[in-house]
């Protein structure tokens, strides 16, 4: 009977895919995230969150457990000043990009960006498009400001957004 359920637990585990939480020192400050280890040569969905939010919100909605099920190697950030992360003194137009550039060298990656993350992931969408394989905004801040640098940005993207949003509304 033993082995049995051991073989049972055992399946159900491997069946559940990893998710390690980090805490590094990156461009001088703390930065945390959690990542579901990838298959070799997987795509990296790179989740951001809102400032209602944290990455612990991925994995309690599940989504950092669909991706990596569907063989994509994931990464939830706290950014800067949220979750578990310190703040930082490098400008939100360029944290992303230097983090990357320092995390994540040379990885191209699926950005997925909800409202106040925008003002990270815009602005690295518009100077580092070859980084980017698919862009997921999700009602993002800053849009008006990045709009004309974004217009020749030839990056594949499904934009999300509410047609009953006051926050930031379509407009």
């Amino acid at each position: 009977m033993t082995s049995i359920l051991f073989t049972l637990w055992t399946s159900i585990l491997s069946a559940q895919p990893l998710v390690t939480p980090h805490t590094t020192t990156t461009l001088g400050s703390t930065l945390h995230y959690l990542e579901a280890a990838p298959p070799p040569r997987a795509v990296t969905v790179f989740l951001l969150h809102g400032g209602r939010f944290t990455s612990d919100t991925w994995l309690e909605i599940g989504t950092i457990s669909t991706l990596a099920e569907e063989g994509h190697h994931v990464v939830a950030v706290d950014l800067p000043g949220y979750g578990q992360s310190d703040t930082s003194s490098v400008p939100r137009n360029d944290y992303l990009h230097q983090a990357l550039a320092e995390r994540w060298p040379n990885r191209r990656v699926i950005i997925v960006s909800p409202s106040m993350s925008g003002g990270f992931s815009l602005p690295f969408v518009a100077t580092h498009p070859e980084r980017v394989v698919g862009f997921v905004p999700v009602a993002p801040g800053g849009v008006a400001e990045y709009r004309s640098r974004l217009a020749n940005v030839d990056v594949p993207a499904l934009v999300v957004w509410g047609e009953h949003d006051d926050v930031i509304p379509v407009s």
